[in-house]
C-alpha cells in the first residue's frame, strides 16, 4: 500500500506541482496510469482507507507483490521522465 500510493503521490507532485494525500494519489494514479495497473491501485486504496475506497483485488500475495514491483518501475520511470521534461 505505502509503495504504490507513496510513489503515486511523488509522481503527482512532479507532474502537477501540487501536493495530495495518499488516497488522492491513488485517485490520481487511476486516472493517469493504464488500466493494467488499476487492480494494484484499487487494492492499495482499499487497504489505506480501511475499505472506504477501492476494493480487494488479490487473493495471492505473490501476485500482488509482482504487480506492485512492476507498477513501481512504470511509475518511477514516468515520474523521472516528467521531471526531466520540466
Amino acid at each position: 500500500m505505502w509503495a504504490v500510493l507513496g510513489v503515486s503521490r511523488l509522481h503527482c507532485t512532479l507532474a502537477t506541482g501540487g501536493m495530495t494525500s495518499k488516497c488522492g494519489a491513488g485517485r490520481y494514479a487511476r486516472k493517469t496510469f493504464d488500466t493494467r495497473w488499476h487492480p494494484v491501485i484499487e487494492e492499495s486504496l482499499f487497504l489505506r482507507s480501511g475499505g472506504a475506497e477501492g476494493r480487494r483485488r488479490y487473493r495471492n500475495p505473490v501476485a500482488r507483490r509482482r504487480d506492485t514491483l512492476a507498477f513501481l518501475d512504470v511509475a518511477i520511470d514516468s515520474a523521472l521522465a516528467s521531471a526531466a521534461g520540466s
